[in-house]
């Protein structure tokens, strides 16, 4: 049967529960005049005070939950052995080596892992997989020349999903040079992981490739704090796998940063 009209109205509420409602609230121990009206000032705040500490509460435990996996007993896939076109800064020699040495206690720590040797150590740019490379060449040529100086800063170290890793502060340019090599490469960066680099760099130092000993995130948490500055004088275009080994990087191109 179709009907066509409004909905009858609701009967309005008595204050009572029928026998069968009642007894539904208090087998699951509850207080059914009590439960029945949630619409009191009072009310909403006790309401608004819970759901504020449940939302507190998930968050920690997600976070826990996030480290957690980084110390459980499985092994993080390895790096693909897959050529990727990608543009980075590799950093200054002297950088690298002191950046190297001050890891050293996580390789004792965890020797399975992959650590990245110091002259492997880079940031990454942007990545073009899929774009040609003759455009992704002049793409990163005509960006670079339009980018004024930068000033790299290593801040703090930090434990993702399958690195550890030095974070970088690098300023507001380092933004707008990713998006001048996306719109030349006609790359859209839509991406979650993209959204989030923003003006962000960060310095893969170890990259999980068997199961992680427990002692590793405590290490990391006890690395020193670093003050490393350097001047960015180039970028790179490069072929090269997951951990940019010299055996697997293949320098395409190298971009001055114009002044």
């Amino acid at each position: 049967m179709l009907v066509t009209g409004p909905y009858p109205p609701r009967a309005p509420p008595t204050g009572q529960l029928d026998r069968s409602r009642r007894g539904m609230w208090h087998a699951r121990g509850l207080n059914p005049e009590r439960h029945q009206n949630v619409s009191r000032p009072e009310d909403r705040s006790r309401l608004s005070s819970f759901l504020h500490r449940a939302t507190r509460g998930l968050v920690y435990l997600s976070s826990r939950r996030r480290a957690r996996a980084v110390v459980r007993d499985r092994a993080i896939p390895p790096g693909d052995s897959g050529a990727h076109l990608t543009c980075v800064v590799g950093l200054p020699a002297a950088v690298a080596l002191e950046l190297f040495s001050s890891v050293a206690p996580l390789r004792e720590c965890d020797p399975r892992q992959h650590h990245y040797p110091a002259a492997s150590m880079h940031f990454t740019v942007l990545n073009l997989d899929g774009c040609p490379q003759e455009r992704a060449e002049r793409a990163v040529g005509a960006a670079v020349a339009a980018t004024g100086p930068l000033r790299a800063r290593v801040a703090r170290f930090g434990v993702g999903p399958e690195t550890v890793y030095a974070e970088l502060d690098v300023g507001p340019e380092l933004r707008r040079l990713r998006g001048r090599i996306a719109r030349a490469s006609h790359r859209r960066i839509g991406r979650p992981k993209d959204r989030l680099l923003g003006g962000l760099a960060v310095v893969n130092v170890v990259r999980f490739t068997a199961p992680v000993e427990p002692a590793l995130v405590p290490a990391v948490a006890g690395l020193g704090a670093l003050s490393l500055e350097f001047d960015v004088p180039a970028v790179d275009l490069v072929l090269t796998d997951r951990v940019m080994s010299a055996e697997s990087t293949t320098l395409l191109g190298r971009f001055p940063l114009g002044g």
